[in-house]
């Protein structure tokens, strides 16, 4: 009767204690610290670039007033429904500063955000927006008439230079249209013609209609350089 009684107290007791293991396991669980927040800053070296020189956009990533350290950020563009877009850049934040900084040539205007997606108990956040427009290089071109008067049946002959500043532009594609008294294109005389290189200078001859008609070089924007025509030339038909 007493080894029973003692082995029954043995197991309460063993039971007791399994019972508080578990209760202790369970509390633990649920004590799993919050995520910090964070905070990221977005700034860029100017508001505007030509096109083809190098942007810069940086940011500081921090949590409170600390910053972090080598954490990833990400650069991307926002667009006019305010969804982000991958630009393929990805950064670390430098020791000590928790600065990221991003070099590169933007193709077009447009509007660009930081990202920090998240790590190691560090809430994500992303940065405000911030807008770089981009400006094409402007254009001039030319037109000279050879002769501003031709016999009926002859052929005519215009010429045009494409610069940008002082910089003449080469191998790239010029179109002649003849314009009615509106200046209004009205129809494409031949097709496009490269100008020379070193010179920039192309040449159109063609045979004019019977009419005494007004023309118009024409020079379409690239990613990188504005579209511009050319003073208008008036080649007369006797």
């Amino acid at each position: 009767m007493r080894k029973t009684l003692r082995w029954a107290a043995v197991g309460a007791t063993v039971a007791t204690a399994g019972a508080v293991l578990s209760v202790t396991t369970m509390a633990g669980a649920t004590t799993t610290p919050a995520a910090k927040p964070t905070s990221l800053t977005i700034r860029t070296s100017s508001p505007s670039v030509t096109a083809g020189t190098t942007e810069v956009i940086s940011g500081t990533l921090a949590t409170g007033h600390t910053v972090l350290a080598n954490e990833p950020v990400l650069l991307d563009t926002v667009d006019v429904h305010g969804a982000r877009h991958k630009t393929g850049l990805a950064g670390a934040t430098a020791k000590n500063t928790g600065l990221v900084t991003f070099r590169f040539i933007p193709k077009a205007t447009a509007t660009y955000e930081l990202v920090f997606p998240g790590a190691r108990g560090l809430a994500p956040s992303h940065s405000g927006e911030a807008v770089v427009k981009v400006v094409k290089i402007a254009t001039k071109l030319t037109a000279t008439p050879l002769a501003q008067s031709i016999k009926a049946g002859s052929k005519a002959t215009i010429t045009g230079i494409l610069a940008a500043g002082t910089t003449p532009l080469a191998g790239k594609g010029v179109v002649l249209y003849r314009v009615n008294a509106r200046g209004h294109l009205v129809a494409r005389v031949g097709r496009p013609h490269i100008t020379a290189k070193a010179t920039g200078k192309v040449t159109f001859t063609f045979s004019p209609p019977p009419t005494t008609a007004t023309y118009e070089l024409v020079f379409r924007a690239t990613p990188l350089l504005a579209g511009s025509k050319s003073n208008t030339v008036t080649v007369t038909v006797k």
